[in-house]
């Protein structure tokens, strides 16, 4: 099975040397429960989708066409592993057996239907980088998201406004400058 890890450039020399490292989350994102684990995916970016994207937005949480979800990890392992693996996990199925967040959560179920865990360290010798991408920019927490987590009441936006700020024409100044410069720098394609 192919499957890809994103890491920081400083990163890749130590990992291309000693492998990658299973280790815990910081506890604000431990989507494991304290359960060490190497990150992977099917998919080969981090740039969420639309769908996702739009589910953020209705949570109070925006990111523009080209945000990434780790934007300082730049350089996309390809990681080889058995599918049988015992080690391996497709990480919605894994979080069913142990529910530390909802599995059946619209936002869990569209962002990380493509993420595998690994319980364990993966050797060097199951690594090749495959790409690098460029830096990007992380997403905004708008005041609406703080109200989202006490009632996790979803908010609706109309379609033109939706559609404005998903393309990064709208939103706060600052979103909308970042979203420009953004463009600027990935050339605008």
């Amino acid at each position: 099975m192919i499957l890809h890890h994103f890491t920081r450039p400083e990163l890749l020399d130590a990992i291309l040397r000693d492998g990658l490292k299973a280790s815990c989350a910081i506890e604000e994102n431990d989507m494991t429960n304290g359960v060490p684990v190497v990150w992977l995916t099917a998919r080969d970016t981090l740039v969420p989708s639309l769908k996702t994207r739009k589910i953020m937005l209705s949570r109070g949480i925006i990111s523009g066409p080209r945000c990434s979800n780790l934007p300082d990890a730049t350089v996309c392992l390809r990681v080889v592993i058995g599918s049988h693996s015992r080690r391996l996990a497709h990480f919605l199925s894994w979080l069913r057996k142990h529910p530390h967040y909802d599995p059946d959560d619209p936002l869990l179920r569209e962002s990380m239907a493509d993420d595998w865990v690994h319980f364990g360290d993966i050797p060097p010798a199951k690594l090749t980088v495959f790409k690098h991408v460029p830096r990007t920019r992380p997403y905004w927490k708008l005041k609406l998201h703080d109200e989202w987590l006490e009632t996790q009441a979803t908010y609706v936006l109309p379609r033109e406004v939706e559609a404005d700020i998903l393309a990064g024409r709208a939103g706060p100044s600052d979103y909308v400058e970042a979203m420009q410069e953004l463009e600027r720098e990935l050339g605008g394609t």
